[in-house]
């Protein structure tokens, strides 16, 4: 019989199951993890599970909300930094940010698709776009930002707007995430392009 975690308050006990759940899902991806295996990690009955989420989807959802919630703060934290000055320092402390979030960003990734087949039925999948969106878009704001004060600071050209900016940045740091030098690539190609320089 396996040890049983004592009872908790109910805000850190649910804050104990997403860690969890986080670890979980990140190493092993949503269809191979199932709730009982979240609470035998945290200590605590299948059925308490159940208390706080109803259901496994629930339960990712909620995870991933809560992590892009933190890598919103994340985001905020290290653009305040007064010596991450200019497009370059401001482009690199985003990409430092979402580096701590690769398994995570990975994870979403595989949420979407195995080998070319969704994981989870479409219902499914139209809940958590409903219930992820706004926390995506929140991250794509911040990015935003960072391109409407380059581009007011004559860094960054002004006939694509910030948000297309961000949407691109954003979506190429996610396939690429996870990738040995995926960020890496990502910064060359944003802030010197594609094209071979022509010699003067």
């Amino acid at each position: 019989m396996s040890e049983r975690s004592p009872r908790k308050p109910g805000e850190m006990r649910r804050r104990e199951i997403l860690s969890a759940a986080r670890e979980l899902f990140c190493e092993y991806g949503f269809d191979q993890v199932g709730m009982e295996d979240v609470a035998k990690k945290v200590g605590i009955s299948k059925a308490a599970i159940y208390f706080y989420y109803k259901s496994k989807l629930e339960l990712f959802i909620a995870m991933i909300k809560s992590s892009l919630d933190q890598l919103v703060s994340d985001l905020k934290a290290d653009l305040k930094d007064e010596s991450k000055k200019g497009i370059k320092n401001r482009l690199d402390a985003v990409l430092h940010s979402l580096s701590r979030y690769v398994p995570l960003i990975s994870s979403m990734r595989r949420l979407f698709e195995t080998g070319g087949i969704p994981v989870v039925p479409a219902r499914h999948m139209t809940l958590f776009t409903k219930r992820i969106t706004p926390s995506i878009e929140e991250v794509k704001e911040v990015l935003a930002s960072v391109f409407f004060s380059a581009q007011k600071t004559g860094e960054v050209r002004k006939n694509l707007t910030p948000q297309t900016l961000a949407n691109v940045f954003l979506g190429l740091a996610s396939s690429l995430a996870g990738i040995e030098t995926g960020f890496a690539t990502v910064r060359e190609i944003f802030l010197k392009g594609i094209l071979v320089e022509e010699a003067g």
